[in-house]
């Protein structure tokens, strides 16, 4: 079974935490909250239509500037199962100071709208088209996708390679195969819910679990670092046994945290910093 057609057959849905504000205006429309796979497979084949309609050639290749929500992480995988190289990089300043110079290559940079202003730069030393990615109806990127006739996610053939700053270079398939030793050995599949929150597009590692979390077909919540805080005061009632899927800091962090919404009492921690992205 490919790809696409594992998150077509996830029937256990997504949802994003916190729940989205509601609306100031009667008349705009509500974010989204919850996603079943077939919605994800969707908005990834919206997202390949946009990248073809920023230009992109078969094969180009795309800087993500990290934002960790669903929306990125989703146009990643729409970019690597569509035949895109993808370079991940949290700020063109790290990215200066590890030596590390985007490639003439690279034909667009998509980055979070707040963040703009920092990579247009970036794009115009490199000749790339610029873009931006929000929430649920931010940035120019997303209004691509709104155009777009509905299509079926696609898998290329010789699927992308992501890279990260540190030089690793990781295949779709060599992260599928991963993702899947990493969801047996954590249990994932007995899960009755999961969370994950992770700067997920930041580490090979933390890219397989959130992989892995999407792939199992249990609930799962999506909880953007950012939105920690937030979140923590208007948790959801999740199932005794929910695994939280989190960096080794954060999960430090909640354990001391005395009645802090009672996460330690009814659910499993998995530390992702000890995944072992490079196989």
């Amino acid at each position: 079974m490919d790809l696409a057609e594992k998150l077509r057959r996830r029937e256990s849905r997504i949802f994003r935490l916190p729940e989205p504000e509601r609306p100031e205006e009667e008349d705009d429309l509500q974010e989204r909250h919850s996603h079943a796979g077939a919605d994800v497979a969707r908005m990834a084949a919206r997202m390949q239509g946009a990248l073809r309609r920023l230009g992109l050639k078969e094969g180009g290749a795309v800087l993500l500037a990290p934002t960790h929500t669903l929306e990125q992480f989703v146009l990643w995988l729409a970019a690597v199962a569509g035949g895109h190289d993808v370079l991940l990089a949290a700020t063109p300043e790290e990215g200066e100071r590890a030596g590390w110079l985007v490639p003439n290559g690279v034909e667009a940079v998509i980055c979070a709208p707040p963040r703009k202003a920092v990579w247009q730069e970036v794009a115009r030393a490199t000749g790339a088209r610029l873009a931006t990615l929000g929430g649920h109806w931010q940035g120019s990127f997303f209004m691509l996708q709104m155009v777009r006739p509905e299509t079926e996610m696609s898998v290329a053939d010789a699927p992308g390679v992501t890279m990260f700053m540190d030089g690793a270079r990781l295949a779709l398939p060599e992260l599928m195969e991963r993702a899947d030793r990493f969801a047996e050995a954590a249990g994932l599949a007995s899960a009755p819910a999961m969370v994950l929150s992770a700067p997920v597009l930041s580490a090979p590692g933390h890219l397989v679990a959130a992989l892995a979390a999407l792939m199992v077909d249990a609930p799962l919540y999506w909880l953007a670092p950012e939105d920690r805080e937030r979140a923590l005061q208007e948790w959801p009632a999740v199932p005794e046994g929910t695994v939280l899927l989190s960096e080794r800091d954060w999960l430090a962090a909640l354990a001391a945290r005395r009645g802090g919404a009672g996460l330690g009492e009814r659910m499993r921690f998995v530390d992702i910093d000890a995944v072992d992205g490079q196989g």
